[in-house]
């Protein structure tokens, strides 16, 4: 097609098709006609993408003799993709129903609140500590025994935060299918 014509087809101004013609982007064939699919390849990939013309060539839909191919249907695409999602929501609802009844999951709400009531009880334990080793280590000279008093206190703290309030948090936990009673934290601090 002329260059004109290909302006209409790209449905911009025949001076930007003339130009690229000048500066080589596109070329004409022997017999002085455009070939189109070259051409809008040519715009497509050698034409700055923010120009006018190069926009038209992304937008404009592909010249075909003829179409083999129907397109789909968009309700169809609308009703398997509704399924697809609606399938995948009941498997997932599925799977939490199964781990709930394998004692897999836990309650965020209770277990947020045990947290927080266990770490409260660590801070309440750790934070006299000063009080509670002043008067010792005012008498201590070596700094090695003031060191070792300081690691003797917290390891007593962090002790009986195992021992006793994490194993209580940890007990009031269902326990899972198949898992045996023994606890982990009690065996480790032992």
């Amino acid at each position: 097609m002329t260059g004109a014509e290909l302006a209409r087809e790209l449905n911009v101004r025949s001076q930007g098709i003339y130009k690229l013609i000048k500066r080589g982007v596109i070329e004409r064939g022997s017999d002085g006609l455009i070939d189109v699919e070259l051409a809008k390849v040519a715009i497509a990939t050698r034409v700055r993408a923010s120009g006018k013309t190069a926009a038209a060539v992304v937008s404009a839909p592909p010249v075909v003799a003829s179409q083999s191919v129907p397109t789909p249907n968009p309700s169809l695409i609308t009703y398997q993709t509704a399924r697809a999602e609606r399938e995948a929501e009941e498997a997932l609802i599925a799977r939490s129903k199964r781990l709930e009844r394998d004692h897999l999951l836990i309650d965020r709400k209770s277990t947020l609140a045990a947290i927080s009531t266990a770490f409260r009880r660590l801070r309440d334990d750790a934070m006299p500590l000063g009080r509670r080793v002043a008067a010792r280590v005012a008498t201590m000279t070596d700094p090695r025994d003031v060191q070792q008093l300081i690691d003797d206190e917290l390891a007593h703290i962090f002790r009986t935060f195992a021992e006793k309030t994490l194993a209580s948090t940890v007990a009031k936990l269902p326990k899972p299918r198949g898992e045996d009673t023994s606890n982990p934290l009690t065996e480790e601090a032992a």
